[in-house]
């Protein structure tokens, strides 16, 4: 029986989904829990800032391994890359030293490369070119809940038993793996970073997501640590976390609906600008409630980036080129996210932790400046990427 292309929820798709998942869930999972693993260690901010900057460095660096795509295809480089993650995970408690603990988390951070990279190409070329975007929207949202699902069930995991809540992370990858080799597409992908062209038709997405990752990185990396050395308890900073998540997740369809009203570069800036005074009250915030809501608000403005940019990247790249654009995007996101968490911590080192937010928000205004600038030229209204069909 031939399957309905034109659908969003074809099978093949939703495995591709799950993958996006499982993904979210990994990071999201394992953010809060790092400061309080390097507590146990006996390390500060710089040591939080060092391991995940290494994390992100071996994610970024999985798509420049540029022959695992033509060699191994993207369905086992998508179980490969799982594999390697589950097993690293997995092995977390089993690290008593800072040095076994990089190991784990290089491991981990090259596996979640690998299997982003080749989910996200597979998609972009398996979807239909009328849907593409909104396949691309879809794949970003469940990232995003996944990132929510892994914040908040990390802590409560943890507070129950370290061990039993690394295998269990490493169950979810080992399923998705099982998953991915049962039922995913079997489709070839040309990896080529050095394609100058392709880089710059996919510029805009590529300079949101990274900023979208320096933010995303650097406050489930240390924020938690922040709101650990004010006192607050273990249980409400995963709650604050997750908050940050969901905030992001439930912002993006009704920022893409405005988006089609007022402009995508409008939107962005706005974004940006609402997610910076939302950083900067939220430093000021002390009640557990105003922790929530101060987060759920900064996850609202600069949640959505993440998304979008994929969508305008599935739009802006042909399928022949998508392989590489998400290569590039992987390599951004994960540069942004290498980025994030080192200057943030070094901030709070010599400035102080009250200076937690100060980075991302310096960033994010020089982001809105360069979306709110006059327009080149006219852009496909956003709404395209969500909902009807776009002409050319």
């Amino acid at each position: 029986m031939e399957m309905n292309r034109d659908s969003l929820f074809r099978p093949d798709l939703v495995v591709l989904f799950g993958v996006s998942l499982i993904s979210g869930a990994s990071m999201g999972f394992f953010a809060p829990l790092l400061a309080q693993i390097l507590r146990g260690l006996g390390k500060g901010e710089l040591a939080v800032g060092v391991v995940s900057m290494i994390y992100y460095a071996c994610v970024a660096g999985a798509p420049y391994l540029r022959h695992w795509g033509r060699r191994w295809g993207a369905h086992w480089a998508m179980t490969a890359g799982l594999v390697a993650s589950a097993a690293a995970t997995a092995a977390t408690p089993l690290c008593h030293s800072l040095s076994t603990l990089v190991v784990a988390r290089g491991v981990a951070g090259l596996g979640t490369g690998v299997y982003m990279t080749a989910a996200q190409a597979t998609l972009g070329i398996i979807a239909d070119d009328a849907n593409r975007a909104r396949v691309m929207g879809i794949q970003g949202t469940a990232f995003a809940v996944g990132l929510i699902l892994g914040a908040v069930l990390g802590p409560l995991l943890y507070g129950r038993s370290a061990p039993a809540a690394f295998l269990a992370a490493g169950g979810l990858l080992g399923i998705g793996a099982l998953l991915v080799y049962a039922a995913a597409p079997r489709v070839q992908m040309r990896v080529d970073l050095s394609n100058a062209a392709v880089r710059a038709r996919a510029a805009v997405s590529l300079r949101a997501v990274f900023a979208y990752g320096f933010a995303e990185s650097a406050l489930l990396s240390l924020y938690p640590s922040f709101l650990l050395a004010r006192g607050v308890t273990f249980a409400t900073t995963g709650l604050a976390c997750s908050a940050f998540v969901w905030g992001g997740a439930m912002s993006t369809f009704p920022v893409a609906t405005l988006a089609d009203r007022c402009g995508r570069s409008r939107a962005l800036g706005g974004c940006a600008i609402f997610g910076s005074v939302a950083a900067a009250l939220l430093a000021c915030a002390g009640a557990p409630w105003a922790l929530l809501v101060g987060s759920t608000f900064v996850g609202a403005g600069f949640g959505p980036m993440y998304a979008l940019a994929l969508a305008l990247m599935g739009d802006r790249l042909d399928a022949a080129d998508l392989p590489a654009g998400s290569s590039a995007f992987t390599s951004s996101f994960a540069v942004g996210c290498i980025a994030g968490p080192i200057v943030t911590a070094l901030s709070m080192h010599f400035l102080g932790a009250s200076t937690v937010f100060v980075p991302t928000i310096g960033l994010f205004l020089l982001v809105a400046m360069a979306s709110l600038s006059p327009p080149r030229r006219a852009v496909v209204p956003i709404a395209s990427t969500f909902g009807a069909e776009s002409s050319r």
